[in-house]
């Protein structure tokens, strides 16, 4: 049974380059392992049915999926070596979120007969607030062990994903370690596992720290980009690699593979760095390799598209293999938290003596928001207030603006909070309630307005106190 689970999968130990290591560690774990050889051959079995969107999800649904960094160490200080810093990882979520939201600027390059195939999962990455017994995390936990380098088979999936793993049903468990020991050799960069196949201790996504984000000092040229993780989570979401995984073959050829998806090109092989359009394989001209597909090897810069059949494989997975992370939503946002985001306006200098303000009012929370009051202040004076009512889902935002005011021109101060959310005293987080701006405001008249120059010297000796 194992060579008929391998024989049209994998054969990558003969490619010069394997930099995604996910199909070398499940031929590794299946060896010995007849259960997890069982639920191989279930998962291909499933992914030969051809996706097909659920019927069940409303139009732009969005599903978000809680994440946990661990970053693996061996004492470095925070910033340095493998204890990599936190924009790295914001970076990284952002990166994952312009990817499978369609909102990735390499996005512009892909050619024109694939645009029409770029498609939106409606996916969205959150670090997590909660951990799994219910306390307050950043979502990003440092572990600092007594190894600095790890291989995948002897250390990583046996001795430190087990002592290390968040529950795998409610949360995406990504671990950035020192793999190889090397910063600049081509073996294996990333690996993940697969829906349903990989035991419960092992589940997760594992990266080299220098690939976390788009700001890694040290990050290898054409993996810089953070796109080495959206590819990993696509295999963690079910998808294969765009070639089948087949060693060069097509897909019609004696033992050759597919990725099962209907509206991604057959391909003979992989493609590393920016190959030139069209790259044509197995009689899949003129337009040749979707080279551009993120489940393709190709740099990071070239990186740039899921077509609507991925998107469908992983909702599918989604909606059955990993259909309790779901509703794990909760490990990252609080029920009710009402957040005012911003103060656009007024901001720096004014130039007129009135104006009206203007709020951004953001739903941080699980409820729908649709009532709260406004309250503000100028220069610590009196407190003013104002209803709001509508209908903000999670994570959407509202413009709103205050009344019309007027003042003197000089330096000014305004505070806003936003309170009573949905008639409640108060919302989960009270953090995020308020903010503050301070400007400066002149009279810029009504006639011919100063030249910009004379206005911005007027501003730059006030501002000296001239």
């Amino acid at each position: 049974m194992l060579a008929a689970l391998l024989s049209g999968s994998v054969a990558l130990q003969a490619q010069e380059k394997s930099w995604c290591g996910s199909m070398d560690v499940v031929q590794e774990q299946l060896r010995d392992n007849p259960e997890m050889q069982q639920r191989y051959h279930d998962f291909i079995e499933g992914l030969k049915q051809e996706p097909t969107h659920p019927s069940s999800r409303a139009a732009n649904e969005v599903i978000f999926i809680p994440v946990v960094f661990h970053i693996i160490h061996n004492g470095d200080a925070v910033g340095t070596g493998e204890n990599i810093t936190e924009s790295q990882v914001y970076s990284q979520i952002d990166i994952l979120n312009q990817a499978y939201n369609n909102m990735d600027a390499a996005a512009g390059t892909v050619p024109d007969v694939f645009k029409p195939l770029v498609a939106n999962v409606n996916v969205q990455f959150c670090l997590a607030k909660f951990d799994p017994s219910g306390n307050p995390t950043t979502g990003i936990i440092r572990h600092e062990m007594s190894r600095e380098s790890w291989d995948s088979s002897s250390t990583i999936d046996k001795v430190l994903k087990p002592a290390t793993i968040w529950d795998r049903n409610r949360y995406l468990n990504i671990w950035t370690v020192r793999m190889g020991g090397s910063l600049t050799d081509q073996g294996i960069l990333a690996y993940s596992s697969f829906p349903g196949v990989t035991q419960s201790d092992r589940d997760g996504v594992v990266c080299r720290f220098n690939l976390i984000g788009a700001s890694s000092p040290t990050g290898l040229t054409g993996h810089n980009k953070g796109k080495s993780m959206v590819h990993e989570v696509g295999h963690w979401l079910g998808l294969l690699h765009i070639w089948g995984d087949d060693d060069g073959k097509c897909a019609n050829d004696p033992n050759g593979g597919s990725d099962y998806i209907s509206d991604t090109p057959d391909q003979a092989d992989l493609n590393f760095g920016c190959p030139v359009f069209p790259h044509v394989t197995c009689n899949n001209g003129p337009n040749g390799d979707m080279f551009m597909n993120y489940m393709d090897y190709v740099n990071d810069e070239c990186m740039a598209m899921f077509t609507p059949k991925q998107a469908e494989r992983m909702i599918g997975v989604l909606n059955s293999q990993r259909s309790i992370i779901k509703t794990a939503a909760s490990k990252c946002y609080y029920s009710l938290d009402a957040a005012v985001a911003d103060i656009p306006f007024p901001k720096d200098t004014v130039c007129s003596l009135g104006f009206q303000p203007a709020i951004i009012l953001k739903n941080e929370g699980l409820t729908t928001l649709t009532s709260g009051k406004i309250y503000y202040q100028w220069d610590g004076g009196a407190v003013q207030s104002q209803n709001w009512n509508g209908s903000l889902a999670m994570q959407q935002e509202a413009k709103v603006l205050l009344a019309e005011t007027n003042l003197l021109q000089g330096d000014h101060s305004l505070y806003v909070t936003f309170e009573t959310p949905n008639g409640q005293p108060a919302d989960n987080l009270s953090t995020n309630d308020s903010k503050d701006v301070v400007f400066y405001v002149y009279d810029g008249g009504v006639g011919i307005p100063l030249p910009i120059s004379k206005a911005l010297k007027l501003i730059s000796l006030h501002r000296v106190g001239v």
